[in-house]
């Protein structure tokens, strides 16, 4: 599995409007699903990922078979060629002020990403490259970079943490873990030592804080678990938590601190 940020990927194409190429898969899907893995939004973030199932001790490419995806991807675009034969920027109407249409430059969008693709040398076409059981396919088609595989399950980590009111532990609290809508997707309760922990999270940015005590303020303490190692530090003041924690595929524990509200 793979996931890019499209926020935060500077490499991508050019957005088309608000969108990015990805968004237009529907209408490339026949042309190139034989060459390019399908990508997935998910529903609650701005990004896009891949899933596949693949040995770990799977050898990468050969050079023949690296022969053999740069020969479907020049099908590929003669497909999209042959899909918008109606839509070339030279037909677009003076109606439109010269203007291109939007499957004119989907069209030009597209074939630019897959002439990119084809262009790279084998090494740097290797990253893009998965074992699947259609065969060799792309992922992260579109981005300057190929997205660093992991496994969704071996990336699953332990989120644990301290709750302080006043610098002192305090039990029975009801510690939540959200999702960036604010979905709360688990729950914890905090140990007479102020403990918390939550298990099998997977990779993705959360917000977690304390819940059903008004009386404790706080924007509680951003969290992103992905698959790197911890970069970022907790910071607090008087009365807010703030800080982003990067956990890394493992056991972490970023320190929290609450503040009671004065009467």
């Amino acid at each position: 599995m793979v996931e890019i940020d499209l926020n935060r990927d500077e490499t991508l194409s050019p957005r088309l409007g608000r969108n990015t190429i990805y968004h237009f898969w529907y209408l490339i899907s026949t042309q190139c699903r034989g060459v390019l893995l399908t990508p997935h939004r998910r529903p609650d973030t701005d990004k896009v990922f891949w899933s596949w199932h693949q040995p770990d001790d799977s050898p990468g490419p050969s050079s023949l078979e690296l022969a053999e995806v740069r020969r479907r991807l020049t099908s590929a675009c003669q497909s999209v060629e042959e899909c918008f034969t109606n839509e070339r920027p030279e037909e677009v109407g003076a109606e439109n002020g010269g203007a291109q249409s939007r499957e004119g430059q989907i069209r030009l969008s597209v074939l630019a990403m897959l002439a990119r693709l084809i262009a790279r040398s084998d090494q740097a076409l290797t990253g893009f490259v998965c074992r699947t059981d259609k065969g060799l396919m792309l992922h992260s088609w579109d981005a300057g970079s190929p997205a660093r595989p992991y496994s969704p399950d071996a990336a699953q980590v332990e989120v644990s943490g301290r709750v302080l009111i006043n610098a002192q532990p305090l039990a029975g609290l009801i510690i939540v873990l959200e999702n960036t809508l604010g979905t709360i997707l688990l729950r914890a309760q905090s140990t007479r030592t102020g403990n918390f922990c939550f298990q099998n999270v997977c990779p993705g940015d959360y917000h977690i804080r304390v819940t059903e005590r008004p009386d404790i303020t706080g924007e509680g303490l951003k969290v992103i678990v992905a698959q790197t190692s911890i970069i970022g530090s907790i910071f607090a003041n008087a009365l807010f938590v703030l800080g982003l924690a990067i956990i890394a595929g493992c056991k972490a524990s970023p320190w929290c601190c609450f503040t009671a509200a004065s009467a």
